[in-house]
């Protein structure tokens, strides 16, 4: 996990990497929500599957859907597995819906 090494910080004594970007804040909260995820889902993981968090229910019906927003974790992006958020949607579909995850 990344960590940051503050015991000898106070407050007449700190670096100019107290300061640090929203980057490392990011990468360690990335970090541990993706390995949270992957406690759960456990042996059963697939990185070419989607897995539904929450949300994401459709209650339309035959070819009108109507999903709702909600968040789903996938192993097969370029940086590794990743939870994105979904917005909710409704359309109409003339064969099969599919899904596609963009950044």
């Amino acid at each position: 996990m990344n960590l940051r090494d503050t015991t000898q910080e106070n407050s007449t004594l700190w670096s100019v990497d107290a300061i640090e970007s929203i980057d490392f804040i990011q990468k360690a909260n990335i970090e541990t929500f993706k390995d949270t995820v992957l406690g759960l889902i456990g042996n059963a993981y697939d990185a070419t599957k989607i897995y539904v968090l929450w949300g994401c229910v459709n209650t339309g019906s035959g070819s009108t859907y109507t999903i709702s927003a909600g968040a789903v974790f996938y192993g097969g992006g370029v940086n590794g597995p990743e939870i994105y958020t979904t917005p909710a949607v409704s359309f109409t579909a003339s064969g099969t819906a599919v899904g596609t995850i963009t950044r």
